[in-house]
């Protein structure tokens, strides 16, 4: 009996000591896998807060050059002319600062009005939502009709996407009804908010904004799509200056 309880128990020691390595094999490898994950989300996580203190840092410090900058205008802008007049023919001088004066004109006039118009359709959208129709997250909803109105020919429609959705959730009869008020809205923008408050300040024809808006969305992504059509305005007029002034030389001689 003794000797088969010792035999029993030896052959039971030898099998839990083959047993070990390889419990400490695997439990190696899953501490190993363990600091690799950890490693790899800490490097993660330190590579997001970089770059968010980056982009942080850019804005911040993008804003305080750009009030010293309003603050100095008259004095960078005597600088600048000084500079340009010394360097370069009075003609070519003269017709440097009328191309920027110009576009100066047309990038405030547009982005000011722009924003006026924008801001007027979010606060009718508001008023709409919240006393006509009487849907939730009203303030929400109202910001992106604002924001995304800034954007040339397909603002409006990209707005009007999330009212609709949101309201189809719960009242698919509201939602119905958020559609035709937005597009009423729309309307109402494209052929009386609009007009009267920005006026003709572009003097661009749809196939040039629409150009403009797919272009530079393309290239420069959001503000591409806000700042494209001054600049398309700005080229245009420049194209057309020049073209004009070929004419006017070919028909002196």
């Amino acid at each position: 009996m003794l000797n088969d309880f010792l035999n029993r128990h030896m052959s039971e020691t030898k099998v839990l000591e083959m047993a070990i390595p390889h419990i400490q094999n695997n439990l190696n490898a899953i501490l190993q896998k363990l600091l690799d994950m950890f490693s790899r989300i800490s490097s993660d996580l330190i590579v997001y807060i970089f770059t968010i203190t980056s982009v942080l840092f850019n804005i911040v410090m993008g804003v305080i050059l750009s009030i010293y900058m309003l603050y100095d205008k008259e004095k960078i802008g005597r600088g600048l002319k000084k500079i340009l007049y010394a360097s370069v023919p009075k003609v070519r001088a003269d017709e440097t600062v009328e191309f920027f004066r110009i576009s100066n004109d047309i990038f405030y006039n547009y982005i000011i009005g722009k924003i006026i118009d924008s801001l007027i359709i979010g606060v009718l959208a508001f008023i709409g939502f919240k006393f006509i129709l009487k849907i939730e997250n009203v303030l929400f909803l109202s910001f992106i009709i604002f924001l995304t109105n800034i954007i040339p020919y397909f603002g409006p429609f990209i707005g009007a996407v999330p009212p609709i959705l949101m309201t189809l959730v719960y009242d698919p009869v509201k939602a119905f009804w958020v559609f035709v008020f937005v597009l009423v809205l729309q309307q109402l923008d494209g052929n009386f908010i609009g007009p009267k408050v920005m006026g003709d300040q572009i003097g661009l024809s749809a196939l040039w904004i629409i150009s403009a808006v797919l272009i530079g969305g393309s290239l420069f992504g959001l503000v591409g799509v806000f700042l494209g059509v001054p600049l398309a305005a700005v080229i245009k007029i420049s194209i057309d200056k020049y073209i004009n002034k070929r004419i006017d030389f070919k028909d002196s001689n």
